[in-house]
């Protein structure tokens, strides 16, 4: 009965959460009324929403059994989901803890203030990540029999209640969330790390879940929490061991989800051509370009991890080698005009990145990453495993549509010399001043990629 478990809920979680008031249900009435329903439901939710606070209120709060039973319950999971994504109806403003200019909650698309949420409500989001990641606690040492125990009562609150949260937490990336990226990331990461299988099934139910979540995390891909959860969504081999990991055993993250899963995934992500949205967002001169020098940053560390990635690296990696528009977008703003200081700097970066994915597409082999080395004899010998790189399909593609523009690039290269000296500005601001001389058209580190970028393709193919 409802009653009975809330009047002894100070011994469901722990013995330190302060009772609450002992408001009875309301009677039902002889025929149920569609009023009596909608109070005894306004009243149970009253109750979930104060035990949550008071287990939430408590300095150090530590999954026990009875935890695990309380939110595993519907009701209490989505409440405590509400406290990570604070949207807009969850999040309830009282003007004394949030400045009242921010209440109109029209924030900036690719920003999130955290001023705009009231303090109280930051530290319910905060022990809420806390209780599902099990990071209070610091859950670490393998000897330690309590830290083992907690771990295992946590994996059983995860697989409990993964599928509520995986259906809701992607709502943090949407406009009308206001959740820290502190808190929710590392709460889908340690579903990621030990329930896989209900994060991908989220993902994959439809294929706008999977567009809306991705496309929004974009969004904000200059946080540098989402841009590595973003990551480890498309590419699960290049999660490295957790705490709680260790502890339950979970050596193979591969444990976690079925392969048929996965699979789906990318396949839904390749039907996407997910490389061509990220690619098309760097070349959007109407994006600003703090942001979009962040996407080629993710880009071109998703294409290196995918590059080791055996299981679905080289299709994710086919559209480098058969959309031209992708290096055509990237060819234009590396090479594009400009005599912005902004716009300098993010052509140099998409110039680095397009040489990157250049060299990286000539080797055979690629290191592995040594901390997700399981082979211990490796280890001792100081060795990293090799993989065979999954862009070896796409090599020689895209080389022929880098050398299609030769010509464009070769034209900024001179281009950029001419500016250097017909510009007195540009001059003066690129002088190099040394104690003996001064160095008045530097060669410039753009020009010497560009040069290097050339001298790739054409000693990777020599014949041609």
């Amino acid at each position: 009965m409802e009653t009975e478990l809330w009047d002894s809920h100070p011994n469901i979680l722990c013995s330190s959460v302060p009772p609450m008031s002992t408001d009875k249900e309301p009677a039902a009435a002889g025929t149920s009324s569609a009023k009596t329903l909608v109070e005894k439901e306004k009243w149970k939710n009253e109750r979930y929403e104060k035990l949550l606070h008071a287990t939430l209120s408590l300095d150090e709060p530590k999954i026990t059994q009875n935890m695990v039973e309380m939110f595993s319950k519907p009701e209490m999971c989505s409440k405590m989901i509400d406290l990570l994504v604070l949207d807009n109806e969850s999040l309830a403003f009282d003007g004394k803890n949030a400045n009242d200019s921010e209440n109109t909650l029209n924030l900036f698309m690719y920003e999130r203030d955290p001023s705009a949420v009231p303090d109280q409500q930051i530290r319910f989001s905060y022990m809420v990540m806390c209780i599902l990641t099990g990071s209070k606690n610091e859950l670490s040492a393998a000897e330690d029999p309590e830290a083992l125990i907690e771990a295992d009562l946590l994996q059983k609150l995860l697989a409990k209640t993964a599928p509520i949260i995986c259906d809701r937490i992607f709502d943090s990336f949407q406009e009308s969330s206001h959740g820290s990226f502190y808190h929710i990331c590392p709460v889908i990461f340690s579903l990621l790390t030990v329930q896989a299988e209900s994060v991908y099934l989220a993902l994959t139910s439809s294929n706008h879940a999977m567009k809306s979540s991705l496309t929004s995390m974009l969004n904000f891909v200059h946080y540098t929490d989402v841009s590595s959860l973003l990551i480890y969504l498309i590419c699960p081999n290049s999660i490295k061991p957790t705490n709680i990991s260790r502890l339950l055993g979970v050596n193979s993250h591969e444990s976690t989800y079925e392969r048929n899963t996965l699979w789906k995934f990318y396949r839904k992500l390749s039907a996407w051509n997910f490389l061509s949205e990220i690619v098309q967002r760097i070349g959007d001169k109407s994006i600003p370009v703090f942001h979009r020098a962040a996407v080629a940053e993710f880009f071109v560390h998703l294409v290196m991890n995918l590059a080791r990635d055996t299981n679905g690296g080289e299709m994710l990696l086919q559209p480098l080698g058969h959309c031209p528009e992708i290096v055509a977008t990237l060819v234009s703003v590396s090479c594009d005009k400009t005599s912005d200081r902004e716009e300098q700097e993010l052509r140099l970066k998409v110039l680095e990145v397009l040489l990157q994915i250049t060299e990286l597409s000539i080797e055979n082999d690629i290191l592995q990453d040594p901390s997700l080395s399981q082979n211990g004899a490796d280890e001792q010998s100081g060795m990293i495993p090799s993989v065979p790189n999954q862009m070896a399909s796409v090599k020689e593609y895209l080389h022929d549509m880098i050398e299609s523009h030769f010509q464009s690039m070769c034209k900024a290269l001179i281009n950029t010399s001419h500016e250097q000296r017909n510009s007195q500005n540009l001059q003066d601001s690129l002088v190099v001043k040394y104690s003996a001389y001064q160095v008045h058209a530097p060669f410039t580190y753009y020009r010497l990629t560009l040069v290097r970028l050339l001298r790739v393709c054409l000693c990777s193919r020599p014949e041609r």
